[in-house]
């Protein structure tokens, strides 16, 4: 009897896979970092999306970390079928020097690990381009109101 369930079983399962291989393909996950300041310190936040199956690790490397336990979230599934989820440590702000940190994340889908280093200064860049951007758009808007307003009361006069 043991022997036809492993049979039956080991065929079904067989069939089952060459049927559908969608369950064997592995989706590599997407790395993103966020900061929130807190008083006196940073609390930094890696959130891994996208990746399947659901089996993953993700931690922060450097010195000085402070892991928030209860911000490492389990392994939560998105509408698609991938899985997603967080961890976050906490950087005490008087430990500015040369410290440097990153989120490294080891799944099956990706030979070796992907690591994201975080960088406050390219945070710091980033933000002055979107601020520089907005300010000529808004500049390139409120011109063309302008030339607008003044071309309707030229032909209006």
């Amino acid at each position: 009897m043991v022997s036809f369930y492993k049979k039956t079983c080991f065929d079904r399962l067989r069939m089952f896979l060459e049927h559908a291989p969608g369950v064997r393909m592995k989706k590599a996950p997407e790395v993103r970092l966020f900061e929130q300041q807190r008083s006196g310190s940073t609390l930094l936040t890696c959130h891994v999306t996208g990746f399947y199956p659901r089996a993953v690790q993700v931690k922060w490397i450097g010195a000085d970390l402070q892991l928030v336990d209860d911000e490492m979230n389990d392994v939560v599934p998105n509408g698609d079928g991938t899985y997603q989820t967080r961890r976050s440590v906490i950087r005490p702000e008087e430990k500015t020097g040369d410290q440097h940190y990153s989120c490294v994340v080891h799944h099956s889908s990706v030979e070796g690990n992907i690591t994201i280093p975080w960088d406050k200064e390219e945070k710091r860049f980033r933000l002055l381009v979107w601020i520089t951007l907005g300010c000529i758009f808004m500049a390139t808007v409120l011109g063309i109101v302008i030339r607008c307003i003044s071309k309707s009361k030229d032909a209006g006069i």
